[in-house]
């Protein structure tokens, strides 16, 4: 988490924004950032927050649909009537598109109000990585017996979107046929 302010020069007014967002997310995976102002100043402000999504994310929706509106990849609040001492939050939930092993800087977010400097966010840096997969093995016959055909699908789920490789089937722990490609994250093995 970071944040910024300013403290103008023989006063003790500021205003404040700051960001957070993941440290690791998955290519496909959903993303949430959010967003926290303060008026530290004295006096009440009408701030505005803009917010545009970084590269390597599409921002989907936004929290707080009544100051804040989405379009074309910027998020613009207008908050009126902030009180001095007054703060709050919204979040910006979006789809990690960038690649496995690449590195989202969301940097591109600023607050400003009549009387006081614009001001930039910290950058936010989030790793995509490989997302973590779950496999389960069903049998077209269950139970089965000796001799019997049965069809065995694998179906291979991820929180990063769906997952894309081989699967490899296995029958007593030895390799039954070749690697079979995931389509759609699922497979088929005929016995």
């Amino acid at each position: 988490a970071y944040e910024i302010g300013v403290r103008l020069v023989g006063s003790e007014m500021c205003i404040r924004d700051r960001a957070t967002g993941p440290a690791t997310a998955g290519s496909g995976s959903a993303i949430t950032y959010t967003y926290n102002y303060r008026n530290g100043s004295t006096q009440t402000i009408n701030p505005t927050i803009t917010a545009t999504q970084p590269t390597g994310v599409v921002f989907g929706s936004v929290s707080d649909n009544t100051n804040c509106a989405l379009n074309a990849g910027t998020v613009t609040c207008n908050y009126s009537n902030l009180a001095a001492g007054g703060t709050g939050s919204f979040t910006v939930t979006g789809t990690v598109t960038a690649s496995t092993g690449t590195t989202v800087a969301h940097g591109a977010y600023q607050i400003a109000a009549t009387g006081f400097p614009t001001l930039g966010g910290q950058t936010v840096f989030t790793n995509v990585a490989t997302s973590s997969t779950a496999t389960a093995i069903t049998s077209s016959a269950n139970p089965s017996v000796s001799g019997q055909n049965a069809t065995l699908t694998a179906t291979v789920t991820s929180a990063g979107g769906t997952p894309t490789g081989t699967v490899q089937f296995t029958v007593g722990g030895v390799n039954y046929g070749a690697p079979v490609t995931l389509s759609g994250g699922t497979v088929f093995a005929r016995l």
